[in-house]
Order: C-alpha cells, then structure tokens, then sequence
C-alpha cells in the first residue's frame, strides 16, 4: 500500500489488512507503570492524577479463532460479545464471537482484507474493509461498513471520501469514523447521527488532518487519538465540541481507544503500556498486561461491566510471536 495512504496511519495498528503500519506497533515489548503528565503543547491540555484507590484485578481469557494464526479483538458489548479479526490458512476474515465462544466469520467477497471495530449491545457490528484498485495490487482502497445480527451488510462511506472507515458505534445507532480525502493527503475523523455526517475539527495543537477518533459511548463522547505539531502522539475526549487532551508522563505515544458509559477508557502508551483510563479523576487506574503478565497487551474495549477486551503477543510464544485475543474480567464482576 502507498505511504501516502494517511487513513491508514491510525486505525489499522495490529490489522491482518496489507496497510501501513502505526506508531503503536512501536511500544515497548513489556508493560510497566508510570506517572501521568498534562500535555504541555496543547492549549486545552488537562493535568492528569494518580489514582488512589486500589487497582482493579483482572481475571485474563485468551478468545483466539480456532484455527487462526492470529486473532485481534477490537471491541467488546455488554453481553461480552467481541468483534474483531483474525487470519488463518485461507487468509483475513472479520468475526464476532458470543460469551459462549462460538465464533460467526465475517467476509465480504471481492475484497482483499476485511475487519470490525465496534460492536454494540443490539449486535450491530461496524468495520472496514480494502479492495484492490486499478493502480496495482497494492493500491487499495478502504470502505466502511455495518453489519445488522441478522447478517445484512451495508456499505458506509463519507460522501466524497476517497477512503472511509467504520470505527464503533453505540446503542443509540451513532457512528464515529476516519476517512481520507480523494488525494488522500487531507483526511480526519467523522461522526454520523440520524443519517448526518459531521467531520471533527482538529484539537488544539494537533498537526492539521490528523485526529483519530476511536470509540464513542451512549452519551456522545469520543475517544480517540492524534498527532501534534510536536510529533507526539497524544490522546483525548471529545465532549460537547471541547476537546481533553492527554499525556503519559514522558511519553511520545499516549491513545484513548475503547471507552465505556462509566467514566472508563482504556488506552496505551509507550511508558505505561496498556492501561484503564478514569475519566472522573483523570487518571490511570489499572495496568492491563497480557494473561500472566508475560508479553505486551493493547487494549481496544471496554464495556459497563469493566470488562476490557483487545489482543497481546506472549513472551512465551515463539519468533516471530502472534497475536491473540483476551478479555479482562474485573474478579469482582457478577
């Protein structure tokens, strides 16, 4: 694929889809802790906290496909349903797995890599999918889409988007995405409501064209990530049109990518690793590591129970490592 293929440079960090790969594929191979930081370069910065309560423990799942060489969870529902994927023998297929395991592959023919990001508690699904183009093999072009339970499949793409991709959607049926422009060098991120589509403006400090939006809840916040004119990744909120902007502690890498109802995201930097972010006290509360600790988890999810979904390579494994999906149960959940 291109380098100038920008759309790609975000959403596709871990995708069996033949794209650029992101920053995040960049962090440290073991989870660690650290202090959080307000962002000093952008002016809508917010200070972040400690957290004092105790941590919440997890209870760690593996959910591979079976028969998959790789399996990558994106989103989790509050029925515990995931939505992510995976690519076996046959090559890249989308799924959505329910809390009893069976897995329902998803795939578009015609297409030359496929993947959902967001499912909500009706089960409607959304993703994106690439097609090759006239340009070559590796010339793709990406497109959104929604899946209904009961298997329809509708393409979704911003009018006039040479590039369009599915994030999450909520309960209520609002849709947040990522598109390029038809010269692919202009792009960012868009909401969709009752049938309108609204592109994001860019958060203060950030490079122009480059918002990422990630997840949003049933109360219309956004979560998501982007760069900044000092090269940095940074994270934020998005509420009401005002923007909260985050930092690790001496990072150059900090996302927000799943976020639930509750005051909860989750997220990762190249300090901390993966984390559970508190959206009250603004604050990293919980470290979330790979099952046992041994390897480098990326959360992407979180439902009202707590529960965190998303996938890591194992310590254990051996060269070149795979990734599987887990869940993270709270060992307090019911």
């Amino acid at each position: 694929m291109p380098s100038n293929k920008r759309v790609a440079r975000r959403y596709t960090r871990g995708t069996t889809l033949s794209l650029v790969a992101a920053p995040l594929l960049l962090l440290m191979s073991a989870c660690g802790s650290g202090v959080q930081g307000s962002n000093p370069n952008a002016s809508d910065s917010t200070a972040l906290t400690t957290a004092s309560k105790s941590p919440t423990q997890y209870k760690y799942q593996i959910v591979d496909v079976p028969g998959a060489t790789t399996t990558l969870v994106w989103a989790i529902n509050d029925r515990g349903m995931t939505a992510g994927n995976y690519r076996d023998a046959t090559g890249p297929h989308a799924f959505i797995r329910d809390p009893g395991g069976n897995v329902t592959t998803v795939d578009i023919p015609g297409t030359s890599g496929i993947t959902l990001r967001g499912i909500n508690n009706p089960g409607v699904a959304v993703g994106f999918y690439s097609v090759e183009t006239p340009q070559g093999p590796n010339a793709v072009a990406f497109h959104g889409f929604k899946r209904t339970p009961d298997g329809v499949i509708t393409t979704v793409d911003l009018p006039g988007a040479g590039d369009s991709a599915l994030l999450d959607i909520n309960n209520i049926g609002d849709i947040v995405g990522q598109y390029d422009l038809g010269d692919q060098s202009v792009g960012g991120s868009f909401v969709l409501e009752h049938g309108r589509f609204t592109t994001l403006q860019d958060p203060p400090g950030a490079a122009p064209f480059n918002v990422f939006a990630s997840k949003i809840n049933d109360l219309g916040v956004i979560s998501g990530s982007f760069l900044g004119e000092d090269g940095n990744i940074h994270a934020f909120l998005l509420s009401g049109g005002t923007y909260r902007t985050f930092d690790d502690v001496g990072a150059t890498l900090t996302s927000l990518d799943g976020l639930n109802d509750r005051g909860q995201a989750v997220g990762v930097s190249d300090v901390s690793g993966g984390f559970v972010f508190n959206t009250a006290s603004l604050s990293i509360s919980t470290s979330i590591s790979c099952p046992g600790g041994a390897g480098f988890a990326f959360p992407n999810g979180i439902n009202n129970r707590g529960q965190v979904a998303g996938q890591c390579k194992l310590s254990a494994d051996p060269p070149p490592r795979q990734n599987h999906g887990f869940i993270a149960t709270p060992v307090d959940d019911d």
